[in-house]
């Protein structure tokens, strides 16, 4: 029996927010448009945890230049669907 697409893309999104709100302070809700820095208070080192962790999840490289780019949880789900 293969994963739907759909179903695929929600367990990527539940694992990106559940890696977020491990690192995140304060039990704030974590959804797609929670901003990294301003609603979740993750600053560099946090940024870096986040990274590996999500790396390692997806068996995924993601480049310096992508992460850059991350303002959002929806940014992170962004690049992971594209290198996944």
């Amino acid at each position: 029996m293969s994963v739907s697409p759909v179903d695929r893309l929600e367990s990527i999104q539940l694992i990106i927010k559940s890696l977020v709100a491990g690192i995140s302070r304060g039990g704030r809700v974590v959804g797609g448009g929670s901003r990294l820095v301003e609603d979740l208070y993750i600053d560099s080192m946090g940024l870096v945890e986040l990274v590996l962790e999500v790396n390692n999840a997806f068996g995924i490289e993601l480049s310096e230049d992508e992460v850059g780019e991350w303002r959002t949880v929806q940014d992170i789900f962004d690049s992971v669907v594209r290198d996944v």
